[in-house]
């Protein structure tokens, strides 16, 4: 195990003087105590990604690290691979051959990242994924990876998070309209499937995406206050974070409507009233966006007079009409 580790002449790091103590961190991730494994991999961290810097002794880590992810005696695999993830990331262009050598030696680890896929913790599967699909190229070969993923997939939240992913390669790509209507339908299977409601959400926001935000169709968007409002009660998502979320991806009116619904949903005397003080200040800010100079607009009169009768604001905000 860690054949040649100290035979390594660590050229670079965080800290001065860390050609002894490189090697013992690293060897330290393989002790059975969790302390020492924490302390290790907090300060191995700090000295070859110190606040995002990289270093030329980060390059010769990971190999290391690598191989420490295929031990099975190993503990702590998926903090392990964290670490890895953040050096799979394209990184500044002012890094230069640095960064370009280090996302190489990353991507060398692909066939041991794919293998984990399978394996019995859901928290390495979840960061073998994200490593996997830091290594490839296309968008084609990403979206045929986390496709595979998710069709044998059973642990809700990875499901969850591998949707996730879509969200940011919709991002990043440019589809033609055969490819998104392809992609449309596939994740709108996952509306009518009996599955948990974050699920559901998940694959709504990537479907506004694909669309675009105000080309979405309505019952997507009433399919996503519907869903919302149940997870909000049996999931995980909390739906006036969801709202918000919406709120600043719409332009009016459909901005208006979800705006309104969070004003709605969250009157002081709800069951809900804990969220009054935090809601009144969002929805303060995004409707002072909507006042333009002039004369006030249909969207302006709605959302302004809203909440001064839904927040009795009638002697602070001006009653428009």
């Amino acid at each position: 195990m860690l054949k040649g580790l100290d035979d390594v002449q660590w050229l670079g790091s965080a800290y001065e003087n860390d050609q002894e103590f490189l090697p013992l961190l690293i060897r330290d991730l393989t002790s059975p105590d969790p302390h020492t494994r924490r302390r290790s991999l907090e300060s191995l961290r700090n000295r070859i990604n110190h606040q995002g810097t990289i270093y030329e002794s980060s390059v010769q880590a990971v190999p290391f690290l690598i191989e420490l992810i295929t031990i099975d005696s190993i503990e702590d695999k998926h903090e392990i691979m964290g670490l890895l993830g953040i050096f799979a990331c394209p990184h500044s262009p002012k890094d230069g051959d640095l960064g370009v050598r280090l996302r190489t030696v990353v991507q060398q680890g692909y066939p041991i990242y794919t293998a984990l896929l399978d394996d019995d913790d859901p928290r390495i599967r979840r960061r073998a994924l994200g490593l996997a699909v830091s290594c490839l190229e296309t968008f084609e070969e990403k979206a045929a990876l986390v496709k595979s993923f998710l069709a044998q997939e059973t642990v809700s939240e990875l499901i969850e998070s591998a949707i996730g992913v879509f969200e940011g390669l919709f991002k990043s790509h440019r589809l033609d309209q055969q490819a998104k209507s392809i992609w449309v339908d596939y994740f709108r299977g996952y509306l009518t499937r009996r599955i948990s409601p974050d699920i559901k959400v998940a694959a709504l926001e990537v479907l506004f995406v694909i669309f675009g935000e105000d080309n979405s169709p309505d019952d997507l968007l009433e399919e996503f206050f519907r869903q919302v409002r149940i997870s909000d009660e049996v999931g995980s998502r909390n739906r006036f974070y969801c709202y918000n979320y919406l709120v600043g991806k719409f332009s009016l009116p459909k901005r208006v409507d979800i705006l309104l619904r969070l004003i709605y949903e969250s009157h002081p005397y709800s069951p809900r009233n804990e969220y009054y003080n935090v809601l009144l200040d969002q929805t303060l800010d995004v409707s002072a966006e909507l006042l333009t100079p002039g004369s006030p607009s249909p969207e302006q009169v709605k959302v302004w007079n809203a909440i001064a009768y839904d927040y009795d604001l009638w002697d602070s905000l001006p009653a428009l009409s």
